[in-house]
């Protein structure tokens, strides 16, 4: 018998019939009702949010309350293992760890007398002995200029030193062509003295003339290198053409700047490798022919990895020397590609983690002191100097030449007053704007002022151009470097003492980015970030609010410091109105 009616979305409903409902019933009945109010395009009415309603249908099931709903990250990225940001003081000697003699010997030749702390924790991860069951996934969480280069090349060298048949067994993603060769360069200084090759994949060459470092005719499929640094256009093109003879060997899988790489999925190369890999392992480890060249490469990689049953093998592949193969071919990793993540801005996205099929992974994350309590959000190297400079649309060029005037040195617009200056002025500045079309202008502008040389470089210059300018820059022939972000992530530029955002960007990992090109290793730098009075000025804060981050220092530039500036602004403006027009 009816009782009585309780209202539930819009509609009379018995007492009885609503509590005889299940709790699945309910919630399908809540989204058809939903869907019936959303507005269509001529409809002006407020829809329905579904969340409103369903705590209504919590409280129509008797035993039951209703709860607020709270996101959980899973427990590898809520509690990663903490590393140490001070440099200073948490250094380690290079022999704390036990590494070959020629890879020591080769970082004491780069200059490295000590290991950071995050590469401190992570290569003693890293290095430690193997398991016999597949390894975990690696991800690392550090501020730039930390030395998260050699967190991966120190134990992938070390474990590919004693490999005898030459096959890809690293992959090196990058997202641009500069930090391929930067890391290629550091690869190159680390295996020096050893068998190990590297090679380098990032559209510089011709295709057909790249795709020989993957194919080797000479030898049955073989490679000519046993490391491929790649940027993820060009990998997508040799996947797809079939360059690499085999990835049965492929065991390690790095991507740096994995944040900026995983949310660009454009040219879908991780799936294809990820797919090339699993399907040459699963086809190639029971071969039908026992006289195919896969078969007689994994039989020389049994015989090394069991050297008591090989007594024809050269005695000089003896002891820790058989370490790396029984590593790289034991039974339990045949087919296992261990995957290495590295950023400064490393996301926390599950759906682009999940692409990765990550093992059991674990997360080094550095804990940099804020607001006097460690924390792991995002956050610039601690002996950076971070400055916001308000000023009038109409005086953004000349407070930048002002600016660089007094960071260079430069006495004729240098005011010893001015509370920010540095003590030693810097050598090298870079110069950040939002486009290219910004870039190109303001190096017109800059160079008729004639008081240092200045360079440009955005995604439109030539390899060549790139290269020439980032020489002459790191040897101290221009001063000033005008770019786009194409030189913000990775680049490692240790003669930058001094970053300029002549244009805020609208990320708050952009910033972080940009001025992460300086104070690296524990060095010092400065920051100064140009704001238009108004809208960009309240965009920032809120860039920084959003980041959790505390306000940075102001610096006002006086009128009267620019005065002396302006006549020779005019015809800076002039000349570049000049050069428009012919343009």
């Amino acid at each position: 018998m009816l009782q009585s009616t309780k209202r539930y979305w819009g509609e009379y409903v018995s007492a009885d019939s609503a509590s005889s409902l299940s709790l699945c019933q309910l919630h399908q009945l809540a989204r058809e009702r939903a869907a019936l109010r959303k507005p269509s395009r001529e409809d002006n009415s407020v829809a329905v949010d579904v969340k409103e309603e369903l705590p209504m249908v919590t409280q129509a099931v008797s035993g039951m309350t209703s709860a607020a709903v709270h996101h959980k990250l899973p427990d590898w990225i809520s509690s990663p293992r903490l590393v140490s940001a001070d440099i200073a003081d948490d250094s380690a000697p290079l022999d704390s760890l036990a590494l070959p003699d020629v890879v020591s010997g080769n970082l004491r030749d780069m200059g490295c007398s000590t290991f950071f702390p995050v590469q401190l924790d992570v290569l003693s991860y890293l290095t430690a002995p193997s398991s016999p069951l597949p390894p975990r996934d690696v991800l690392v969480s550090a501020p730039t200029g930390c030395g998260k280069t050699l967190c991966y090349v120190v134990p992938i060298v070390t474990a590919l030193l004693d490999c005898v048949v030459r096959q890809v067994r690293c992959v090196v993603v990058v997202p641009s062509r500069p930090l391929a060769k930067q890391v290629l360069s550091v690869f190159r200084q680390v295996t020096a003295h050893t068998r190990v090759q590297c090679g380098l994949l990032c559209g510089d060459s011709l295709v057909e003339k790249e795709a020989t470092l993957l194919g080797n005719t000479s030898f049955p499929a073989s490679s000519n290198v046993d490391v491929v640094i790649a940027t993820p256009g060009r990998l997508a093109e040799h996947l797809s053409r079939g360059s690499f003879v085999s990835l049965q060997f492929l065991r390690y899988l790095v991507i740096d700047e994995a944040d900026k790489l995983l949310s660009q999925q454009i040219y879908s190369w991780l799936p294809l490798l990820l797919l090339k890999a699993t399907t040459t392992s699963q086809s190639e480890a029971t071969p039908t022919s026992l006289n195919s060249p896969s078969t007689w490469l994994r039989n020389i990689n049994e015989r090394i990895s069991c050297p008591s049953s090989s007594p024809s093998i050269s005695p000089c592949i003896s002891g820790t020397s058989f370490k790396c193969a029984r590593q790289l071919s034991s039974p339990q990793r045949q087919g296992h590609v261990q995957k290495l993540l590295l950023s400064a801005t490393m996301t926390q996205d599950p759906e682009a983690l999940a692409m990765l099929k990550l093992h059991r992974p674990l997360l080094f994350s550095v804990a940099v002191p804020h607001a006097g309590r460690e924390t792991i959000s995002l956050a610039p190297p601690p002996s950076l100097q971070e400055f916001a400079v308000t000023c009038m649309p109409s005086l953004k060029p000349l407070v930048l030449v002002f600016l660089l005037s007094r960071e260079l040195g430069i006495s004729n617009h240098t005011s010893s007053s001015s509370p920010q200056q540095s003590a030693t002025a810097s050598r090298h500045v870079l110069c950040f704007t939002n486009s290219r079309d910004t870039a190109g202008r303001l190096k017109v502008v800059l160079e008729h002022f004639d008081l240092f040389r200045v360079a440009v470089v955005t995604s439109e210059t030539s390899a060549g151009e790139r290269r020439r300018a980032l020489r002459q820059f790191a040897m101290g022939e221009v001063k000033v470097m005008v770019c786009s972000d194409s030189l913000a992530r990775g680049m490692d530029l240790p003669v930058c003492s001094c970053v300029v955002s002549y244009e805020s960007p609208s990320l708050y990992r952009s910033y972080l980015h940009r001025v992460g090109r300086t104070a690296r290793a524990g060095s010092a730098g400065r920051a100064f970030s140009l704001l238009s009075s108004g809208e960009e000025v309240t965009e920032f804060r809120r860039m920084l609010r959003v980041a959790r981050r505390p306000r940075i220092g102001e610096e006002d530039v006086p009128s009267e410091l620019l005065a002396p500036l302006r006549g020779q602004y005019e015809l800076a403006l002039a000349a570049l109105r000049d050069s428009v027009s012919c343009r």
